[in-house]
Formats: structure tokens, C-alpha cells, sequence
């Protein structure tokens, strides 16, 4: 019998390693796709419209298969079919139903709004009829090239093919049906419009002008091709029946362990009463009031605050993952937003998409979140993605999934210290000024990655090597940001419980990854995880667009010192300053924050392997705090509400240095975060003010003065120091948590850490 029940215990090691081969087999024996992704017809949803000049005169009626652009006199209603930094295709069929007057009926502009940069073809007005194109060069028109002419009631099907990084553009007009005449060509390379091929978005945006008549034209038999994503091969034929089987009997497998435990953990029947009260009771009551109020009061808060505002294109971004997730389905995630732009926060003009940054178990989040918009609101059908409602939903995720964090938070506490001070942790996270902003304000959705990160601590602090390294799974396919920590989490719990039951939890925990992500891999490949993780680390290469990529993305790391040191800058230029530029010789801000970050993460990460074994309860956590912050303080490009992660794992290190200087890098960390997230989302409304008025600069005196306290050389100096302390004193913690003995300050630490 003990001979099965061995067996029984690394089966689910056998199934993981079918997995890991099967994932390894479609990474090697697979050849990369290259067949493109297609989408036929319009999605409203996913399209800018409006009319220009005289709203009143103009019209656009748009439906899944047809669009219809009317110009009356001074309008020019204009549709964004997409904005895209990707290689695409696309081909429609275009009629020009109206042209009378000096009007053009329609034109079809791929350009780059960062770059003022494009080529127009224009459909030309009465009675010439002309086909011509133009070039657009940094805001300067060229001189029209005329191509040819058109016949006003003939259909003409229209081919567009870009690629962005290496071009070049063609255009083809081609006569279809009973109406003569040649074909056109038209092609721009990069000697003509250098702007259109750096790698930025690139927009196809067609509109109907009118001066003083009637313009007509009708867009239909639409169809956009976009190549599969760069390490994200499609499913080779004949994949899905084995991926099918493994994830049957990886669920087969995890329904027994369930069945077992649950068999084995029944609930005990209540002794019967004595009729005798505890005297605990009345403490107890009082405790459970207490938490309730605080339960009312953080959710009443975070509620309140969803009407004030939030972060214009951030939250357009997420409705747009979620809307594409529940109609689309979740492997759409990683094409169809790359060619959505949420113009409408730049007041029309599209100059970046919404590509899905996330991993896999984010978009399973954001399929559920549509999924659950669609039930409420659907009403039977498909419910608008830009609604207040799909706004609050996100939002009210993010609360939920925050105030889960902070019971988690007292989980991992209680373990080294007492019911109090574990309940004073997690309150400092739950009612952090800066996480309420993040989460109900600007509507970001760290916290829920953040959950899955301190449910493995939790577990792994417990003695639960399977519910911590399932958890880690999941919460190294959330966001870029969180593989770091998960990296250094699952080195130490290598070396925190032995091989054997390592190589079983973390079996058990490619099982759970593995069914998590189905929707994904069933639709894109088994190696997606793999697949995710290189494309994560393929964004860290140079490209022709590096001037748009910044020391900082509004976070204050260590780099505005510098830029305002070596490079002369003031204000938010320090932050906004291209990485690309030289800092030292031949290093620049991005080579050189990358070195300096993985020199000390190989530091921190061989002191931890060595030295795991000697960490008290808890010692993880400091260095997962340092990694962390030495992603977000050494690293270029950083965005403040990352630095939410790295609070949600200061507050966690109670205990580990002394009450007040805990509370100096709780505060320091708290501050520079919520005023650069007050600060930056200021600057990001100031384009289109009217889509959150009440934290519009103009009417509100907060807004403003946290914009010029964001905008301050004297504050961006005291910030990035702070942070900076922050970090080093993290690495001090770190060291420090190696001496089981260390005694902090905190009454009860040393004890605990002697128990432990």
C-alpha cells in the first residue's frame, strides 16, 4: 500500500513534467506563425468618432458592417479606424454616394500624431474627380501628387499595408465591379516620411470635408490583419487535442487533492451548550464591531471617490481589456487592443493604443470583470464599453482585491507579532492615503496582483509549500513588474522546504498555472507562460523610438538627480528625459540603471540563496521589499503606481527596525507616491479636461497645487532621496534579517523571533 501511496504523491510531478515538455516541445519543434490574425467589420466600441468644425453638420452612422461619413457645409466628421505600432493590413471597399460643392468626399490619412508626420489619399472634389495623395512632414504639408481619377459611382476597394519599424507604406485603389479604369500604387518608404517608421503608433483615420456642399462616402467590407505578436506563437495544428488531455487530467488530479482534503477536514459538530458565557465574549464582540466600522469606512471612502475622477487613459485602457476580453475572448487581449486608441483623452487626436502590457492571469481577471459587466448591463445584448459603470466595476475589483491585501497583511504579521500590532500593519495599508488614490482615483489594479504575491508569503510563512508556490505562479504572470519579487520568493522557498516537497508544490503549482491560463493556451499556445516571460524581457531592448521612452514615467527614482546633475534639466523635464541619452561615456540612463539593477540583484539574490536558512520568520519579506524597490529606483521608465508594490511589502516589515524609523519609510514612501500620483494624473487630464471636471487644474486648487509640488525641482530632489533611502535602508533590513537574534525595538519582536 505504501508503494501506491508514493506513486500517488509525485503523480502530479509526472503530469507537470508532461507539461513542462509539452511547453518546451511547442517552443522548439514549432516554427513561429506567420499567418496574420484577421477582424472583419467595425467594432463601435473600439473606434474615435466625431465630426470637426460644425458638429451640427456633419454625421457619421457606423454599424458592424458599414460606415457612413455625411459633410454638410463646414463639418468634417472623422472616424479613427486604429492606432497601431504593429505591422498591419487592411482592405475596404469605398463609394462616394455625394460630392457636390468644393468638398472632399472622403480622405484616408496613416499618420503619426507624434510626429506630425503622414501621407493622405484623398478622394477628390467635383467635377475633376481627382485621386491624389500628399505627404505630411512634420506638420508641413508637401505638394499633391495627383494619381489619377476616380469614377463618383463606381466601387473601388482600398489595400493599405504598413509596418511601422521597417516599412514601407503601400497604398493600392483598385476598380471592382462593372467600372473601369487601372489600378493605382502608391508607396512611401522611410527616405519619405522617416517619422512614419520608428516604431511609434501610426493611425488610419478617414473623414468627409465639406466647405459649402454635400459629401458623402461609405466604407464597407472591412478587414484588419494583424501578424501574431512577437513570441506569442499560434497554436500549431492538431496541438489543442494534447493540451486538452493534459488540462483534463491536471483538473482530474487537483479535484481529487480537493475531495481528499475536504474528507479529511470535515467540520466538527458543535459541543452542546453549557449555557455558561465567556468572558471573552464582550472584548471579542467589541473587536468584531471595531472591524466592521473599519470595513464600512474604508469601503464607503474608496466608494465616494469613485466619482471624483480617474486617469484618463489608464482607465480607458482597462474598460478597453475588459470589453475586448468578454466579447473577443481572452487571447484577443493580445492583438485586438493594440490597435485601439482611446483618442477621446487626447481630445481626438490618437496618439497611442492601448497594447494589453499584462500576463495571462490578468486577462483572466479582466474577462471576468467584462464578463460580469456583461451580465448586468448587457441586458441581452453587448453593453457599451465607455460607460460610468464599467468604471466603477473596475474600481470596486480593485477595492475588494485591496481589502483582501490587508487581511493577508495581518496574516503574514501575526506570525511574529501580536493580534495588535499585526491589526495596525494592515491598517496602514488599507487606509493609505496613496493606495486609496491608485485604487479608486486613478483606477490601477496593482493590488490585485499584489494579492496573489503576499497569499504565497502567507502560505509560505505557514508551512504550505503548494499554496505558496500555486500562488506564485499566478502572481509571476500578472504584470512585468511582479516577476522580480516572484523570482526571489520562489529561491527562497527552494531553500526553505526540502527538495522533495519543493519538486511536489511546485508540480502541483504548474498544474493550477496551467489551467488557469486554458482560454490562453488553447487559443494562442502551451508555451504562452514561456512566451510572456520573453517577450517581458524583449521590451528591454533598444528601439528606433527611444526618445519617447524616459527615465521616468512620473515615479521619482534615482534618475531625475542625475538628469538635473549631468544634463541640465529642471522641473519635470528631470523625469521626462530620454533614457537613450548619454550619461557616462558610453553608458546611457537605460544601459546604465539596467546594470546597475541586475548588479544588485545578483548581490541580493546569492545573499539570499546562501543565506536563507539563517532568516527568522518573516525575513523574506525585506529582501522581496528590496528587490522591488531596486526595480523601481535603479530601473528607467518607472511609473509611480508601481510604488503601491513596494508598500504593500514595506507594511509587512514591521518589526524589523525600530517604530520610528518604520514609520520615516512608511510615510517617505506614501508621500512621493501620492504626490506624484495626484501630480502626473493633473498633467494627464490638462488634454481633455472635460472628462473628469472635478479634478480639472482649472477648478480644482488640490489639482493644482499637487501639479507645481509634482513640478518642483526643491520637492523632485527631496522625493528621489527619499526614495533612495527608502531603498538602501530595505537592503540594510535585508541584511540585518539574517541575524535570527536581532532585536528591532518593537515590543514582541525579539520574542518572536526567538520562538520562531
Amino acid at each position: 500500500m505504501s508503494r501506491y501511496r508514493s506513486w500517488g504523491r509525485w503523480l502530479p510531478a509526472v503530469v507537470a513534467a508532461f507539461i513542462l515538455g509539452w511547453v518546451a516541445l511547442s517552443l522548439v519543434a514549432w516554427p513561429r506563425a506567420t499567418g496574420d490574425v484577421t477582424h472583419d467589420g467595425f467594432d463601435p466600441n473600439l473606434l474615435w468618432t466625431g465630426v470637426l468644425g460644425t458638429p451640427t453638420a456633419g454625421q457619421v452612422s457606423l454599424s458592424r458592417s458599414s460606415l457612413r461619413l455625411t459633410a454638410g457645409p463646414g463639418s468634417e466628421p472623422t472616424v479613427h479606424l486604429l492606432a497601431t505600432s504593429l505591422r498591419f493590413a487592411a482592405v475596404f471597399d469605398v463609394r462616394i454616394e455625394a460630392d457636390g460643392g468644393s468638398s472632399d468626399p472622403l480622405e484616408i490619412h496613416l499618420w503619426s500624431a507624434r510626429q506630425a508626420t503622414g501621407y493622405l489619399l484623398r478622394f477628390g472634389a467635383a467635377p475633376d474627380h481627382t485621386l491624389s495623395g500628399q505627404l505630411q512632414l512634420n506638420g508641413a504639408w508637401k505638394a499633391i501628387n495627383n494619381l489619377g481619377t476616380y469614377d463618383p459611382h463606381g466601387r473601388y476597394q482600398v489595400r493599405i499595408a504598413l509596418d511601422p519599424t521597417h516599412g514601407p507604406q503601400t497604398i493600392d485603389v483598385i476598380p471592382t465591379g462593372s467600372v473601369g479604369g487601372t489600378p493605382i500604387h502608391s508607396l512611401v518608404s522611410a527616405a519619405d516620411a522617416p517619422g512614419l517608421f520608428l516604431g511609434l503608433p501610426v493611425a488610419m483615420t478617414v473623414q468627409s470635408l465639406s466647405k459649402d456642399g454635400l459629401a458623402r462616402a461609405v466604407i464597407d467590407h472591412y478587414r484588419l490583419s494583424l501578424p501574431v505578436q512577437p513570441g506569442l506563437p499560434r497554436s500549431a495544428p492538431g496541438s489543442a487535442p494534447v493540451t486538452v488531455t493534459l488540462l483534463v487530467v491536471s483538473a482530474l488530479l487537483l479535484g481529487l487533492v480537493a475531495a481528499g482534503r475536504f474528507a479529511r477536514h470535515r467540520p466538527r459538530p458543535l459541543p452542546a451548550s453549557t449555557g455558561r458565557v465567556s468572558s471573552k465574549m464582550p472584548a471579542r464582540t467589541g473587536l468584531m464591531l471595531l472591524v466592521a466600522a473599519a470595513t464600512i469606512g474604508y469601503l464607503a471612502g474608496n466608494l465616494w471617490l469613485f466619482h471624483v475622477g480617474a486617469h484618463s487613459y489608464d482607465i480607458m485602457a482597462e474598460k478597453t481589456f475588459a470589453y475586448v476580453a468578454a466579447t473577443y475572448g481572452p487571447a484577443d487581449l493580445y492583438d485586438v487592443p493594440a490597435t485601439v486608441t482611446p483618442a477621446k483623452v487626447w481630445a481626438g487626436t490618437p496618439y497611442a493604443e492601448v497594447g494589453f502590457p499584462y500576463g495571462p492571469v490578468m486577462g483572466i481577471v479582466f474577462t471576468a470583470i467584462g464578463a460580469v459587466y456583461r451580465a448586468a448591463f448587457g441586458q441581452g445584448g453587448i453593453p457599451p464599453m465607455d460607460s460610468i459603470q464599467l468604471e466603477v466595476l473596475i474600481k470596486l475589483f480593485n477595492v475588494v482585491l485591496g481589502l483582501v491585501d490587508g487581511v493577508l497583511i495581518y496574516l503574514i504579521l501575526r506570525k511574529r507579532l501580536g493580534n495588535v500590532l499585526s491589526a495596525i500593519g494592515a491598517g496602514l495599508f488599507v487606509f493609505n492615503p496613496a493606495v486609496w488614490f491608485m485604487m479608486s482615483v486613478w483606477g490601477e489594479t496593482q493590488t490585485i496582483s499584489l494579492l496573489f504575491l503576499l497569499l504565497a508569503i502567507w502560505r509560505g510563512e505557514a508551512e504550505d509549500p503548494v499554496g505558496a508556490w500555486a500562488a506564485l505562479a499566478l502572481a509571476a504572470l500578472t504584470r512585468p513588474q511582479m516577476i522580480i519579487p516572484a523570482a526571489f520568493l520562489a529561491l527562497y522557498l527552494l531553500r526553505r522546504f526540502p527538495l522533495g516537497a519543493s519538486i511536489r508544490a511546485a508540480s502541483w503549482s504548474i498544474l493550477i498555472a496551467f489551467i488557469a491560463v486554458a482560454p490562453f493556451t488553447l487559443r494562442i499556445s502551451p508555451a504562452l507562460p514561456v512566451s510572456y516571460l520573453e517577450r517581458v524581457a524583449g521590451t528591454q531592448a533598444a528601439t528606433p523610438s527611444d526618445s519617447y521612452s524616459y527615465v521616468s514615467s512620473d515615479g521619482y527614482n534615482l534618475w531625475p538627480l542625475v538628469t538635473q546633475s549631468v544634463s541640465g534639466q529642471s522641473g519635470k523635464a528631470r523625469l521626462y528625459y530620454p533614457a537613450s541619452r548619454s550619461v557616462w561615456g558610453p553608458f546611457s540612463y537605460s544601459s546604465l540603471g539596467t546594470l546597475l539593477l541586475v548588479t544588485t540583484l545578483a548581490i541580493l539574490g546569492l545573499t539570499l540563496a546562501l543565506a536563507s536558512r539563517l532568516l527568522r520568520p518573516g525575513g523574506v519579506l525585506p529582501f522581496l521589499l528590496a528587490a522591488t524597490l531596486g526595480l523601481l529606483v535603479l530601473k528607467t521608465g518607472v511609473s509611480t503606481h508601481h510604488f503601491v508594490l513596494a508598500i504593500g511589502l514595506l507594511i509587512p516589515c514591521l518589526g524589523f527596525i525600530t517604530a520610528p524609523a518604520y514609520a520615516a519609510l512608511a510615510i517617505a514612501v506614501t508621500v512621493t507616491t501620492f504626490v506624484s500620483l495626484w501630480g502626473s494624473l493633473g498633467y494627464a487630464l490638462q488634454a481633455a479636461p472635460k472628462l473628469y471636471p472635478l479634478l480639472d487644474a482649472e477648478h480644482n486648487i488640490l489639482t493644482a497645487a499637487f501639479m507645481n509640488l509634482f513640478n518642483s525641482d526643491v520637492f523632485i530632489t527631496a522625493a528621489t532621496i527619499a526614495n533612495l533611502a527608502v531603498f538602501l535602508v530595505s537592503l540594510a533590513m535585508a541584511a540585518r534579517a539574517l541575524t535570527r537574534e536581532a532585536e528591532t525595538g518593537m515590543p514582541g519582536a525579539g520574542q518572536s523571533a526567538r520562538r520562531g
